[in-house]
């Protein structure tokens, strides 16, 4: 293989992120706390969804801003499920 692509299950080309270190999920954890009420809602009716999503992107946007790693609130959002389990 050349260059910086990694092969997954026969795939190639595939890039992945750099594995989560402690240090960012604490910092991760700090702030979905800060915004504990919106995103742990349990209701799940649209104007709450939009909500939840908004604070997602506000907590990618606040982790990237203090991160070295650049990280998608996707990315960020399965890490807290991981954490939580």
């Amino acid at each position: 293989m050349a260059d910086d692509t990694v092969t997954v299950s026969g795939c190639t080309g595939s890039k992945r992120a750099a594995n989560v270190s402690a240090s960012e999920r604490q910092l991760l954890v700090e702030l979905v706390g800060a915004r504990a009420d919106v995103i742990e809602n349990k209701k799940t009716d649209g104007a709450t969804t939009r909500d939840k999503e908004a604070a997602w992107v506000a907590t990618a946007a606040e982790f990237n801003a203090l991160s070295t790693v650049k990280r998608d609130h996707r990315q960020l959002k399965q890490v807290i499920s991981n954490i939580v389990g």
